[in-house]
């Protein structure tokens, strides 16, 4: 059942009612054309209402793109009624389609309701409509704060979201393909007043894009990576299919970085099927450029699981080599080679991940030896340092006194006793 045909005539009234108990001010419904679907009109508001539908073609074309760029911000959006009258207008969605949007205010400003009268008759006069001051004035338009309208359109917004009326994630998304598109757009236009070499820089901003995915930058990312959707549009005139391309392009370059700083084929595989899938289902600009930000976010957000998943295997693995062959002569580069890592990456990584420095490890497992043996075992404290790895006794007791704060002599009649 689609939202659009749950928004019946009762449940519009109880909306409204809601709205007005706390409000006192006027609703309007449309539907995704602008037409009026429902109406919530009081007596002080009702000459105003009858003012701007005089307008006709100009109030009903005026409905529509509030409808419509109500959709397109995915929030509260603001605006002027052909009178000049502050108005907003919340948009409830069904999937990724306008349902209805519900307008309210139909106020001013304090700032400007002084002007308003002139400012009407100039604005009717535009629309060949004629109207005198005093018959502006005569509305009566209520006077909010843009704090209080604000708070007016937030209130809006609970009282849909009670009735579930409000996809706060469609919402969302809604926004970000906005602004997204505003950025691109603003990009565009900058490059050609400046005549900026856009294909020249491509290569570039791949590189620098995949220089902040590794660095784990998602908002910088996110931040070229219009620019460089931007220049390809250019470069491209705007060719759907190359503009998939450079963009497979752009994927397969991540990869090769990811697979250069330890992540797996096979995993960089499966992401690169799922994101090929998901540009291949995209049929309008728009969505492709959406659909990239998603791809970028999941990648880098992926990337990071697969990279820490493989550190703390790399880290089992030399730990593990440690607690096999602590006892014996032990080298820094014996440890790396069993995680198949050069032992300058081998010894930041062991340092990253734990803590603690490769000499720290091997010590800590030759004194936790060492005290086992010295509670379980009758031999001499120099037979118990050798097998434990050390030199001899001398070494024994000042390493194990540094990390005990004791000796191994007092340790043993401790806990023996």
């Amino acid at each position: 059942m689609s939202l659009k045909s749950q928004l019946t005539p009762g449940l519009l009234t109880d909306i409204g009612r809601q709205f007005e108990a706390a409000s006192r001010l006027p609703l309007l419904v449309l539907d995704a054309s602008g037409n009026a679907m429902h109406a919530l009109v009081q007596d002080e508001h009702r000459a105003q209402f009858a003012l701007l539908e005089s307008c006709g073609a100009h109030f009903r074309e005026w409905c529509a793109r509030v409808a419509d760029n109500s959709c397109r911000w995915g929030d509260a959006y603001f605006t002027t009624t052909p009178i000049g009258t502050v108005v907003f207008a919340i948009p409830v969605l069904d999937g990724d389609m306008l349902a209805a949007a519900f307008v309210s205010g139909f106020t001013a400003f304090p700032e400007t309701a002084g002007e308003l009268a002139a400012d009407a008759v100039k604005a009717l006069a535009a629309l060949r409509l004629e109207c005198d001051e005093e018959s502006i004035r005569a509305l009566n338009v209520k006077v909010l704060t843009k704090h209080q309208v604000r708070y007016f359109a937030h209130l809006l917004m609970r009282v849909l979201g009670r009735y579930g009326m409000l996809d706060r994630s469609a919402l969302r998304e809604k926004r970000e393909r906005t602004a997204q598109q505003l950025d691109i757009a603003h990009f565009i236009e900058q490059a050609k007043k400046t005549g900026r070499n856009v294909a020249g820089s491509i290569l570039g901003m791949q590189e620098e894009i995949i220089f902040r995915v590794k660095r784990d930058d998602i908002r910088g990312a996110k931040a070229l990576l219009n620019e460089y959707l931007g220049s390809i549009f250019l470069d491209t005139g705007m060719n759907f299919d190359m503009i998939k391309i450079r963009i497979i392009e752009l994927i397969v370059l991540m990869s090769r970085s990811a697979i250069e700083l330890g992540a797996g084929s096979r995993e960089l595989l499966r992401l690169n099927q799922d994101y090929l899938a998901r540009l291949n289902g995209t049929s309008d600009y728009e969505s492709l450029c959406h659909a990239v930000v998603k791809i970028l976010e999941h990648f880098i957000g992926r990337i990071d699981t697969i990279m820490i998943d493989r550190k703390r295997m790399k880290v089992r693995l030399m730990m593990d080599y440690i607690g096999q062959h602590f006892s014996g002569r032990i080298a820094a580069a014996a440890v790396a080679e069993a995680a198949g890592l050069s032992v300058s990456r081998a010894l930041h990584l062991l340092r990253e991940e734990t803590g603690a420095s490769f000499q720290e490890h091997v010590a800590r497992q030759r004194v936790d030896y060492g005290k086992y043996l010295l509670l379980h075992s009758s031999e001499s404290i120099a037979q118990i340092a050798l097998q434990a790895g050390f030199y001899d006794s001398s070494q024994f007791t000042r390493i194990f006194k540094a990390l005990e704060r004791t000796t191994p002599g007092r340790f043993r009649k401790r806990f023996r006793a």
